[in-house]
């Protein structure tokens, strides 16, 4: 398997593929991690027509999702949160866009960061945990009910944290903790599928 960066005329044919849905997602998503931004700057991340950038925006500034500072080509868009609704048929692609950003700087800080000093395996890093089930295993409900659990517990969490920052002003420096979860079932065929 190998990544790379998309080409400009490959992220033209996934737009045209997608007809524009989704892009609102997009563009909030990257106002979100890489905010405040102005115009010039998400049209040279987001890789979008100036037009479909403009409705975008307009889209989210009127919906209270995205937050309009300033006038003309110096004005900036920032967002204090985003949500991707669980399930949603669009936007889905902003969502894993999302989760590739933290799991990137997530390596990032771990890069860069005194491997020694205290406390930093409970605060940067991450796991992966690979559970091998079948069916009636005496985990299995409970393996495929873990990432509603977290959600929930992160939900919570996540409001708790935006009412409080919502009645308190936030200070020129704070800490924005970046927390990434995902799950798939991966099936596999260890017999040769030969079964009845």
């Amino acid at each position: 398997m190998v990544y790379r960066a998309v080409s400009d005329d490959e992220l033209g044919a996934l737009r045209a593929l997608r007809s524009g849905e989704g892009v609102d997602e997009l563009v909030w998503a990257i106002i979100y991690r890489e905010g405040p931004l102005t115009r010039d700057g998400l049209l040279q991340r987001a890789h979008l027509e100036r037009v479909e950038l403009d409705c975008a925006l307009a889209r989210l500034v009127e919906s209270g999702r995205v937050e309009r500072t300033g006038e003309d080509a110096g004005a900036t868009y920032s967002a204090a949160s985003l949500y991707v609704l669980l399930g949603s048929p669009v936007g889905w692609e902003a969502a894993i866009f999302d989760h590739y950003q933290a799991m990137v700087k997530t390596i990032l800080c771990r890069l860069r960061e005194d491997r020694s000093a205290p406390g930093l395996a409970d605060r940067v890093g991450g796991s992966t945990y690979t559970l091998d089930l079948w069916p009636g295993h005496p985990y299995e409900q409970r393996a495929y009910e873990t990432l509603g659990r977290l959600r929930a517990q992160l939900v919570e969490l996540r409001e708790q944290v935006e009412a409080h920052n919502a009645a308190h002003e936030t200070p020129d420096r704070y800490t924005q903790v970046v927390l990434y979860i995902g799950q798939c079932l991966i099936q596999q065929d260890i017999g040769g599928g030969d079964e009845g």
